[in-house]
């Protein structure tokens, strides 16, 4: 297990947990034999819904990104999970036989994509009849706020506002997961449901485990992609601020780990986006 990447670690962590909870309660999985994830990244959902099913089902996992489907694999195989196939799959273009899966389910995708509405005509097409499309997506951005930083504070915000107007520059949508259930109703989806998974960082939280904390912080200081650095930049956000609030993040780090309870003193609070989870049961 100490191998596996660190988004799989997580995977008992409050956020993933709510989320395996509302997914729960959205599907009877113990009628569910087949599920296909669509732009499955790492593989971590689709690893969860493997392990869920047992023997007794499979999932097929699909991205475009090749980096990502190997990292799926061998995590996948660290954690003696068999029952989950990844291949390479363009959303537009998928192969898969029509009608063919219980569940289709689909992760911070559909923000992504310049056609949404294209995705989801192309995943309905291999839902079963009384079967169910899955969208979580997000519906918000990121909200932060320590009193003890006031300038780290406004970088931070200055940051996710980029984000949001660096996609939405290139033609995505940030904010996508409010309109799922439309997309869901006008595709001749029924039962369409929806909840909402979030999750909030307090540095000062007695209930986390210090180095979930470190972890958490490390994050925030490490130097990111260029393509999301570009990203950034057709957002609006200078080069010169990135650079300063990955420096503040550093000594945040540093300060952190040198005097572990500065940490119960800080009122430093991490609000992530907020997702919608949207399920609609095909006619």
């Amino acid at each position: 297990m100490d191998s596996v990447s660190s988004a799989h670690k997580n995977l008992s962590l409050g956020y993933y947990q709510a989320l395996a909870h509302i997914l729960e309660s959205l599907l009877d999985l113990d009628r569910v034999v087949r599920v296909v994830e669509v732009g499955c990244g790492s593989g971590m959902l689709s690893i969860w819904f493997a392990r869920r099913l047992g023997p007794r089902g499979s999932v097929t996992a699909l991205d475009i990104d090749r980096g990502s489907l190997r990292q799926a694999v061998g995590d996948a195989r660290l954690m003696g999970v068999s029952n989950v196939r990844f291949e390479r799959g363009d959303v537009y273009k998928l192969s898969l036989p029509v009608e063919s899966a219980d569940v289709v389910v689909c992760k911070s995708m559909l923000c992504v994509l310049k056609d949404p509405k294209a995705a989801v005509e192309a995943m309905a097409r291999i839902v079963r009849p009384a079967g169910h499309l899955v969208a979580i997506e997000p519906a918000s951005p990121q909200a932060f706020y320590d009193p003890d930083d006031t300038r780290f504070t406004y970088l931070s915000e200055q940051l996710h506002g980029a984000f949001q107007r660096g996609w939405r520059r290139q033609g995505a949508d940030p904010t996508i997961g409010l309109k799922v259930p439309h997309l869901f109703l006008s595709h001749g989806f029924s039962d369409v449901a929806a909840e909402a998974v979030s999750a909030i960082h307090l540095l000062s939280d007695h209930r986390r485990d210090f180095e979930e904390v470190v972890d958490q912080l490390e994050t925030e200081a490490f130097d990111l992609p260029e393509d999301t650095k570009a990203l950034l930049a057709k957002g609006g956000l200078a080069k010169k601020e990135l650079q300063e609030l990955h420096r503040r993040a550093r000594v945040r780090v540093e300060r952190v780990r040198s005097a572990s309870s500065s940490a119960s003193r800080s009122a430093y609070v991490r609000l992530m986006s907020t997702l919608t989870v949207t399920v609609g049961r095909r006619s």
